[in-house]
């Protein structure tokens, strides 16, 4: 009976450990819990507390010695096997989140520097024909190559050539 308690014993402390060492051994702390300091930077002493600090060469792929969002984001990505569910889901949602936004950000710009360069065109058009010649372009120093902006080759800049010469440069 003493050998059966014994085995018993060993056994529930065995898989205790095991179960201890599987939960101990990923790391559930997110990028924002573990900034303390909220300047959306991570340094060795704010990896610490959560045991990250070994890691952060790896972690740091531009080599300034703190690790931001990205490259937390791009780590976990890489090793979902050291990190906890949560914070693997949390980064997921975070990427997605960041795609979408610098998306929104990227078609505002386009948008913005469209509806200027459209307004501009009145005033760059000096002899009020509707159309913009070479030296009208030139005067009003906009980028770009006149005979590409010129699709029709008529030697004469309209705006929905300019419109689409914009957004196509946009695009790239």
């Amino acid at each position: 009976m003493k050998k059966l308690s014994l085995t018993i014993f060993i056994s529930t402390l065995i898989f205790g450990a095991a179960t201890a060492s599987e939960h101990t051994s990923k790391f559930d702390a997110s990028f924002s819990s573990l900034d303390s300091d909220g300047n959306e930077l991570l340094v060795t002493q704010e990896l610490d507390r959560a045991s990250l600090a070994a890691y952060i060469d790896d972690i740091d792929t531009n080599g300034d010695s703190s690790i931001n969002l990205s490259e937390f984001n791009e780590y976990v990505k890489a090793n979902p096997d050291k990190f906890s569910e949560d914070v693997i889901a949390s980064v997921n949602e975070n990427s997605v989140e960041d795609a979408v936004s610098e998306q929104q950000v990227a078609t505002a710009e386009n948008s913005d520097m469209l509806s200027a360069v459209i307004a501009n065109f009145e005033k760059a058009d000096t002899n009020k024909d509707g159309t913009l010649s070479s030296s009208e372009v030139s005067e009003a120093n906009m980028d770009g190559n006149f005979s590409e902006m010129d699709t029709d080759s008529n030697d004469a800049l309209s705006k929905v050539e300019l419109e689409n010469y914009l957004k196509q440069k946009g695009s790239r």
